[in-house]
Formats: C-alpha cells, structure tokens, sequence
C-alpha cells in the first residue's frame, strides 16, 4: 500500500514538474519573443457588413506561391500598392482598380501585378509633366455589390481621377440553388476561435502563427481537383446561366453613376478566361475554379458550359460600357486564352500581368483619358484620418 502510494507521489511530482518546465519555456519563448521584436502575424482578411472580405491595414506576410517566396503587403489604407495619402498631392493623377482576386494578383509582388504595371509604364510613357499613382482595393471572391459599396465610401473620398472595375467571381454566384441577391453577400459572423485569442495575448504563438500563413497554389489546385470527377453538366439552361446577370449589370450602372456625380472618369474591363469548346490536356489540368465552386453552386460545369456563361457576362459588361459611355478594356478580346497568360481558369501568369497592363494603357493612351487635368484635392495635405 505504502509503495502505491510512494509511486502515485512520484507520479504527481513528475506531472508537476514537467507542467512547471512546460509553463517556464513558453514563458521564455514569450519574453523572448518581446524582447526580439519579432513580426507580428496580423489577420489576412476581416469580414466586413458592406465590403466583404477585406484585407487590413500595413499587413506584411511572407509568402509562398508555388515556387516563388514573396512578401504579400498593404499599405496604410488597407489597399495594395506603394503608400496611398488620403490627401492627393499636386500634379499626382490617381487611378485606383477595384475588384476581386484578379485584381489583387495574389501569388506577386504588387510591382508585378497588372495594376503595378500600370503604373510603371504610365509613368515611363508620360514623362516628368504628369505623375501616377495606382492603387488596388480587392479580395478573392468579391463581387459588384462590395465594389459599388467601396467605391461609395473608401475610393470616392480619395478623389481619384479615375476608377477601373474588374469583377470576375461573382460570374458563378447566380448558379446557386438558394440564390436570392438580397442574401447573396452578407459577411458571415467572424467566430473567435482558440487561435485568435492566443495570438492576441502572446506575441510568440504570433510570430509562430505566421510561419505557417503562406497561400500554395499546388495546394489550392490539388483540393479543388477532388471534385473533377464527379457528375457535370452540360445542359443548363441560359436562364440559369446569367440569373445574376441583370443585379450584377445593375450594379456597374450604380457604381458609374456615382463616379459620373463625383466628376472622376469610370471604366471597365471584361474577363478573359480559359475556358474553350475544345482544351488540350494540360488546359483541363489547370482548372480548379469550376471544382472549387461546386461546394457552393452545386453544379460541376463542364468548360463548355462555363465558356457560355462567362461570355454572357462579358457582353454584359459591354452592353453597360456602351449605355453609359464608359471606358472599355476588353480583356476577353485582347488577351490570348492559354497557359502563357493564364495559370489557371482566370488568374494570369506573370506574363499574362504584363499583357494585361499593356492593354489598359494602350486602351487609355488611345482615349485620352489623361487630357484632362487631375482633380485638385480638396483635403488638407495632412489630413491623417482615412475615409
């Protein structure tokens, strides 16, 4: 009896001291952590009720893209791009694009993005008279209505001289069975997991959190491919195909009007996808996006079908640029359907960034869109607060 109880004591004590060794090192990893100043690991997006998915402010991560290693960064705005200051200094002609997940080139670095490219050719083709400035309000996934609700509220108030929309995910979200577009994009509550209360009360389970946030394009292709298999189809009807088509049409007319009543030049850009009536093999082993989307649409189209669709939604695009004479840049038209410019279904290769920004510029050299003289700024140039 006495050595069972001698054995369950040491038991207890070994129990004890391993805890205590166990709260002394994290103990000292967290000092550690303070005392080094290691990077902190800020949230990748916040819901938020009118804009979606955003990204926030001066975020910094490494990150890893295939092979290539980068650091994905926003500025002070929460915008891709060099520093944006709310008040547009004198002789500066701003342009901001706004989107989702094209736009926002994940997997580069924004100097090789298309709108970084933009604005370095701008300002090589332009001279010393004129500077540019370019900035990208984006996220994966978002659609018309968050561009409408940020152009309202955060680009207008920058006064830009000119917005360029590129929406391309929301071409899909009519396919789904439940579709009501007063739903469709409400921000779903932001539940606290364990992770989120660690990293705010410990700067080392931070930095650790970190290590691990990198986006891996292989990854993202291999989990989405799981669903290849499955039933398709290839005989939806048009009315299915473009059921978001008018709400999304709308949308661009509002977000125009807007730009139209603030005096700043508005235009937009088609699509270019992928998908084709007849792709080789390694064209069909680049699609992930059909797959992906099936978890929420319930449809596994085949590149035929999804070609009919998305070719609906680019002629709407032009129908809405003709109405309200707006500027065009017809991507689906201007840029080759392959795996030099495409890397998947719609986001472009590093090759396909560069044809891409050579298109919008050509496109705004040949309408004069920088004739006209910059909107004077009307904030004071330290004004600090953001809109």
């Amino acid at each position: 009896m006495t050595s069972a109880r001698s054995i369950m004591k040491q038991i207890v004590v070994g129990l004890a001291v391993a805890w205590s060794l166990f709260c002394l090192g994290i103990l000292g990893l967290e000092l550690c952590a303070r005392f080094l100043d290691l990077p902190q690991n800020p949230r990748m997006y916040i819901e938020h009720p009118l804009y979606g998915t955003i990204r926030p402010p001066n975020l910094r991560v490494p990150s890893t893209w295939g092979d290539q290693k980068y650091a994905f960064q926003t500025n002070s705005l929460g915008f891709r791009g060099s520093e944006m200051g709310v008040a547009k200094p004198p002789g500066t002609f701003r342009i901001v694009f706004v989107g989702s997940s094209v736009v926002e080139g994940y997997g580069f670095p924004f100097e090789r993005t298309f709108p970084g490219l933009v604005e370095q050719l701008l300002n090589e083709k332009l001279g010393s008279g004129l500077r540019v400035e370019v900035g990208a309000v984006s996220y994966p996934g978002n659609g018309s209505v968050h561009s409408l609700a940020m152009i309202a509220n955060r680009i207008l108030p920058l006064e830009p001289d000119l917005v360029l929309e590129l929406d391309a995910a929301e071409f899909f979200w009519g396919l789904q069975r439940n579709y009501e577009p007063t739903m469709l994009f409400l921000a779903k509550p932001d539940d606290e997991k364990l992770g989120h209360a660690l990293m705010r009360s410990s700067r080392f389970m931070e930095w650790a959190s970190a290590l691990g946030t990198t986006g891996n394009g292989k990854d993202l292709l291999e989990s989405s491919q799981a669903h290849r298999d499955l039933p398709t189809y290839d005989d939806l009807p048009e009315s299915l195909l473009s059921r978001g088509l008018d709400r999304w049409m709308l949308n661009l007319h509002r977000s125009a009007l807007l730009c139209r009543d603030a005096g700043v030049q508005f235009g937009v850009l088609t699509q270019n996808w992928i998908y084709k009536e007849h792709m080789s093999a390694p064209e069909l082993d680049s699609i992930w996006l059909l797959y992906k989307l099936r978890n929420l649409v319930r449809w596994n189209l085949t590149p035929s079908v999804a070609r009919r669709m998305v070719d609906a939604y680019n002629e709407g695009i032009r129908r809405v640029a003709e109405n309200d004479r707006l500027i065009l840049i017809d991507l689906d038209r201007l840029i080759p359907k392959d795996l030099v410019h495409l890397a998947d279904d719609v986001h472009p290769t590093k090759e396909g960034h560069a044809a891409i920004a050579a298109a919008v510029v050509s496109t705004l050299l040949e309408q004069k869109v920088f004739a006209a003289q910059p909107i004077v700024s009307t904030r004071n140039s330290s004004a600090a607060h953001r809109p």
